[in-house]
């Protein structure tokens, strides 16, 4: 099999579409619940429990951002078995965002980035989902798998987020 790949030049990078920008939407609580109901059996299944600490330093509507690493894509189940019924959205890459999952993804509040590039849009993003939508966070600054459980080195520029959004953080 013979692939005919062509080097692109800048010019013709440039032309390429651009994802149009849309705001977070709020995740939908009748939606969530019905998520909530499906990850129920899974959650069972895999005698799934946790601990928290210090959590009742966080208000009862107080909105905050949760930093997460994970090694499958049941992550999302996992979260909705521990946040639930508070509502929550998903930092996720813009490749898991198409078709009709990625139009579910948004209605339940995820916002699409791109992994291991500035996207200053997302920081503003992250601050409207935080302030404006009342909704808790939950990013991966990893962006990527870990297998292990170990982290991976974070961005440099986490902690001036951190300390921009002057909100409590949960991992």
């Amino acid at each position: 099999m013979k692939i005919n790949a062509k080097k692109m030049s800048y010019e013709e990078v440039l032309k390429l579409p651009k994802l149009k920008h849309k705001k977070p939407l709020k995740p939908n609580g009748a939606l969530c619940a019905l998520v909530r109901v499906l990850v129920e059996p899974t959650l069972r299944k895999i005698k799934f429990s946790y601990t928290t600490e210090r959590m009742e330093l966080i208000g009862k509507d107080e909105p905050c951002l949760i930093l997460m690493n994970h090694s499958s894509f049941t992550y999302m189940k996992l979260a909705y078995g521990i946040f639930y019924p508070k509502k929550t959205g998903f930092i996720t890459s813009v490749d898991a965002m198409s078709g009709i999952l990625g139009k579910f993804m948004r209605i339940l509040g995820c916002s699409p980035t791109h992994k291991f590039v500035t996207d200053m849009s997302l920081l503003k993003d992250i601050e409207y989902m935080l302030k404006v939508n009342k909704t808790n966070v939950i990013m991966y600054p990893e962006a990527g798998y870990s297998l292990d459980g170990r982290t991976t080195t974070l961005p440099r520029k986490l902690g001036v987020l951190l300390k921009r959004l002057g909100v409590p953080v949960v991992t």
